[in-house]
């Protein structure tokens, strides 16, 4: 798969470097299941270095790309327990789906409330309650404009960012926020 995906690459990037990014991010999906993060995080480092240059030579068409990235780069730090990297990549991630038009609202809502959400959850296990809140509500405000993009999965994004938001909320005590939030 990858490497076959990686010599194409290779030999015409202009048309198989985009397809190598996906294979990447599908790679680094399947390894981080069963707990090889470092070689997950391997390959999503090497899917930035490849699609960060085609988002810069066409943002509109590969700059999701690299919003995906930086979202399971996120996902994958926070499992392994580096915490820092994880909040940066989130923001990297919440950055380009910001930079879209439409500010991502339009196809890709989910990515970037998913992103928003992973976030605020870092952002909770350090006690910066404000800033949890605040990814929350940009969260819930993007969810909304695009309700039930995804059915089901954009269902429980939107119940998760909800509950989140609460709990921020309470951790500010700010207790009947919190209780409406519910």
């Amino acid at each position: 798969g990858v490497a076959l995906w990686r010599r194409l690459a290779g030999q015409r990037p202009r048309v198989f470097a985009a397809p190598l990014v996906t294979a990447l991010l599908v790679l680094a999906t399947v390894l981080g299941e069963p707990g090889d993060r470092l070689a997950a995080l391997a390959a999503l480092d090497e899917a930035l270095a490849v699609a960060r240059p085609l988002a810069e030579g066409s943002p509109g068409r590969f700059a999701p790309l690299v919003g995906r990235c930086y979202l399971l780069q996120g996902l994958r730090r926070a499992e392994s327990g580096d915490d820092a990297a994880a909040v940066d990549a989130l923001r990297d991630s919440m950055a380009v789906f910001r930079s879209l038009p439409d500010n991502g609202t339009a196809g890709f809502a989910l990515e970037r409330g998913l992103a928003a959400v992973m976030l605020a959850a870092e952002y909770g296990d350090r006690d910066e309650y404000a800033e949890a809140s605040a990814v929350l509500s940009e969260a819930l405000t993007v969810l909304a404009r695009a309700p039930g993009e995804n059915g089901s999965l954009h269902a429980f994004v939107l119940g998760t960012a909800y509950v989140l938001r609460a709990m921020a909320l309470a951790g500010l005590e700010d207790h009947d926020a919190a209780m409406q939030a519910f």
